[in-house]
This record gives C-alpha cells, structure tokens and sequence, in this order.
C-alpha cells in the first residue's frame, strides 16, 4: 500500500463509508456506532429515497420490483443492502414483497418466469437484501438458498445466463456473495460447497480473456455487474485467499490502487445512493480493498483494529 487511505474513509461526507470502516477496520463494536447509525438513516441521498417512495408501489411497480433496474424497488434494496444502511418501514415492506412479486415458484429470483437457468445475479442480489432487511429466516429465503445451492452443487451445467447464453462470472459472483450473506453459524454444509465450487469456478477462470471481459470498471453501488474489487473482497471473505490464483487477482487489485492509496469510481451505476463522482477515488470502494488486505494479510497488520 501507498499512502494510508484509513483517515480520509472518516469522514462524514459519506456516512456509510465511515461506518463500514469503523466496523470493519477499526473493528468497533456495532453497539458503541449507534451514532453513525443515526447518521446513514439521516444523510440526505437516504432521506431523498425515501422520500421517492410509493406506499404500494416502492420504487417501482407493485407487480414488478425489477422495473427500473437500478433506480427500481429492487435496485434501490440492493444498494441500501450494499450500503448497510439500517432498516426503515417502507424499505422492510418493500423487501418483503419481493416474496410475491419477483419470487418465482421454485425459490429462483428472476425478471420474468425463468427457464432452466438459475438467474445467478438476481437470486444471489435477493439473498443479500432479504438477510439485510430481516427475512432470512423466512422459509421463502430458504427456499432461495436451496435452489441456488442446489444448482451449483448438483446440476452446474445450469448455471448460464439466459441473457449472456453462456457463463457469466459477475453472475456467480452475486451467487458467491449471497451465500456469503448467510451468517457462517447458520450456513449448512451444503451451503459451504456450494461457496467453494462457485470461489474456485471464479478463480480458476480469471485470467481468461472471455470471462476477464465480463468484469465492469469498478462502481458502487453495483447493480447485477461486478468488477474486480468486488471480485477480490468476495474471494477473500470464502477463505480463498490462500489459493495459488489469488495472487494474480490480488495483483490486479494493487494496480488499480493511486499513489494516495485510494481506488477510483470508474463508472456510474444511475441509482440513488450513486453519489461518488467517477473518476474520483471512492470511500466505498477504497474500504472494500482496504478491508481486503487485511483479510489477505492478517489482522495482525491492521493497526486500527480494537485491542
């Protein structure tokens, strides 16, 4: 690492950055950030959405939570989820109807009645926003986990992208943080394989110029499309830092780092939270790396951490 970024997450400009670094980094007991808390639900772009908010319709149409994509009832959970901005009332109703509104029968999250295919991005997206907004532990989440692990355990050749037509690795890099979602204590052991078939598939692939194009400049929010930070973070928390790949992605992560030791937005994501300019260095984006190499190098290299 260049220059120390950490200082510069801190600031209150953007509330949610200071409060995933205060977690994270300096590893502060969720109890003793009740303050920052009240800060997120308080900053202005949260107080914007949740003024734009529909008591039937959300953010988008009752009868389909996708529309809009990211500025849709879908896309707007996703990025308070990504933003770990408390629940609210309307954001609580609004993820739960998602059961009926964009759930089909199986279990699978998808834009319309899904075919063979999993729709990897939108069933690992749900999973993340469902256990977010306090549904995962509905049996309608359940049933998601399952078919998803299902898929990537028992019948691979499913996991395609009926829009792609083929592999599509952002895709199981939303399936891969979905998963990851569930608290570890309460993951099944089928729940385990299934993140390590999907770390190993996205590791053993990089490198390869058909599945390294998948990958977007880097963005937060995200909507359905990843990049490489997120790719990295993701590998990280699975456990598979130690894989022998992992040090090219790694690499990779480093050169996108400035000589501040920030890394850059590269490109908008059009959401409501989307408030970082591009091309500027990113406090969500620099916590996220940050927050990688730690993982990557051990929390004795951390000097912020807690005692």
């Amino acid at each position: 690492m260049t220059r120390d970024p950490v200082p510069w997450l801190l600031d209150p400009i953007n509330p949610s950055a200071r409060w995933l670094t205060l977690r994270d980094i300096f590893q502060r007991p969720v109890a003793e950030l009740g303050r920052e808390r009240e800060a997120l639900l308080a900053w202005a772009p949260v107080q914007t959405l949740m003024a734009q908010a529909d008591s039937h319709n959300f953010w988008s149409r009752a009868t389909d939570p996708y529309f809009g994509g990211p500025l849709g009832t879908f896309g707007t959970l996703y990025a308070l989820a990504q933003a770990d901005v408390p629940s609210f009332p309307i954001a609580e109703r609004a993820s739960e109807s998602l059961f009926s509104a964009g759930q089909s029968a199986d279990g699978r999250f998808a834009l319309s009645t899904p075919g063979p295919q999993i729709w990897l991005c939108y069933t690992g997206m749900a999973l993340q926003i469902l256990w977010h907004f306090g549904w995962g532990e509905d049996p309608r989440t359940d049933a998601a986990r399952a078919i998803l692990v299902q898929i990537i355990n028992q019948l691979p050749a499913r996991l395609t992208c009926p829009l792609v037509g083929d592999r599509c690795a952002p895709g199981e890099a939303k399936a891969l943080a979905g998963l990851l979602s569930i608290p570890a204590e309460r993951r099944k052991a089928a729940d385990n394989d299934a993140i390590a078939k999907l770390a190993e598939r996205l590791l053993t692939q990089f490198g390869k110029q058909e599945q390294d194009s998948q990958w977007q400049p880097s963005n937060f929010p995200r909507y359905y499309g990843s990049d490489i930070i997120e790719l990295t973070y993701l590998l990280a928390r699975a456990g598979w830092h130690t894989h022998p790949r992992f040090r090219e992605l790694l690499q990779e992560l480093l050169t996108l780092q400035t000589a501040q030791g920030r890394w850059c937005k590269d490109r908008g994501s059009g959401g409501y939270l989307d408030v970082e300019p591009v091309y500027q260095p990113s406090r969500w984006l620099t916590w996220q790396a940050v927050v990688t190499l730690i993982m990557v190098y051990g929390q004795a290299e951390n000097p912020y951490a807690t005692p």
